[in-house]
């Protein structure tokens, strides 16, 4: 069968299926004249596929499997993992079974029958590698109430580890905005329209108390939203410029990690105990805050972020390696967030003020 470069969601496959060079029609999404993956003459992928299909186990074989956690690997595969753009489980079998064919005539079992991740269960294992050594809550608990800057519950080298798989760089030139409710109809100068001074930092989703922190939306859209004005509001609009290239972490992508990734390829089982850690990283980046909610349930993301600041560049010990983080809007659902460690990245071009005619709500 023929696979399309738009059946793979997965960067690293999709580009290999591209390099090939492969021209024809896709027999999945019947896509027509496009790079493709040929399983009858092509045998690319199937290193990529092995690596991942070989943390899994038939659950008969796996010690202290617990009952009730059974899944197929399709299922698998199309719930939890981003390798290919569709979930429909038909399709996620036919690929799988058609990229992998030969290790599935041997191992039939690891198609058709319930699977598990044997690290999984695997005591030793799990405190070694999990993210977080008693769970997303505890470590929450933790950071709380009992030790604020020196949790034992997060495993550093993981985090560091992930987040370094979603770097991301922005060139020099590329704008985003910032906006602020104007309650005198004044427009904003420069200065005002920036991050806060020390003095007037408050509590965010990037930063505690006292740490200055420029927030950026990628578009008006999002800026405004962001800054949840009322209607008939007056509203100054900042185009920040960046003047030089700089690297973010994309905590979007962190539940998208690829398995085949330089790094994690050799080590899929850990990117595996650690998704649902990852899944809970980029909910809690992208959950509503009300201005009433307690400013400590801003700690677990402060942490994270205060983590990204600290990581030092190999290349440069004297700088540090990333200037901001990067994350799904709470307003917007079709925009994102750059929180700006270091502001003086950015250059104000233009500030235009506005008055919110119009506001619609969803429920």
């Amino acid at each position: 069968m023929k696979f399309c470069q738009k059946c793979f969601a997965d960067e690293i496959l999709k580009s290999q299926v591209i390099i090939a060079g492969r021209q024809s029609s896709c027999d999945s999404c019947s896509n027509v004249n496009d790079f493709v993956y040929d399983t009858q003459k092509d045998n690319y992928l199937i290193d990529y596929f092995s690596s991942f299909i070989s943390i899994f186990s038939p659950i008969e074989k796996i010690e202290n499997f617990q009952p009730g956690q059974e899944t197929l690997l399709k299922t698998e595969v199309a719930t939890n993992w981003n390798i290919f753009t569709t979930n429909d489980e038909y399709k996620v079998y036919q690929m799988l079974s058609e990229i992998c064919k030969e290790l599935f005539e041997e191992i039939p079992n690891l198609l058709n029958s319930p699977v598990g991740v044997d690290k999984m269960y695997d005591p030793i294992y799990l405190q070694e590698h999990s993210l977080f050594s008693k769970g997303w809550e505890c470590f929450v608990e933790d950071i709380k109430y009992n030790n604020r800057f020196h949790s034992n519950q997060i495993n550093k080298g993981i985090l560091a580890k992930y987040c370094e798989a979603i770097q991301k760089i922005y060139s020099g030139g590329e704008q985003f905005f910032r906006c602020r409710i104007s309650k005198d109809r004044k427009q904003f100068e420069s200065k005002e329209i920036g991050a806060p001074p020390k003095a007037k930092s408050a509590d965010g989703r990037a930063n505690a108390r006292g740490i200055v922190t420029l927030y950026l939306g990628d578009t008006e859209k999002t800026a405004i939203h962001e800054t949840r004005t009322g209607l008939y509001d007056h509203v100054c609009i900042g185009t920040f410029e960046l003047k030089s290239p700089i690297t973010v972490i994309d905590f979007k992508k962190i539940n998208e990690i690829s398995p085949f990734q330089d790094g994690i390829i050799d080590d899929i089982a850990e990117l595996a105990i650690n998704k649902k850690h990852l899944k809970q990283i980029d909910y809690e980046m992208g959950r509503v805050m009300r201005k009433s909610d307690d400013v400590l349930d801003y700690l677990p993301t402060q942490y994270i972020a205060d983590f990204v600041r600290s990581i030092v560049s190999e290349e440069y010990p004297e700088q540090y390696a990333f200037q901001g983080i990067e994350f799904r809007s709470v307003m917007n659902p079709e925009g994102f967030n750059l929180a700006i460690f270091i502001p003086e990245c950015f250059d104000v071009i233009d500030i235009k003020t506005k008055q919110i005619s119009r506001i619609s709500y969803e429920w």
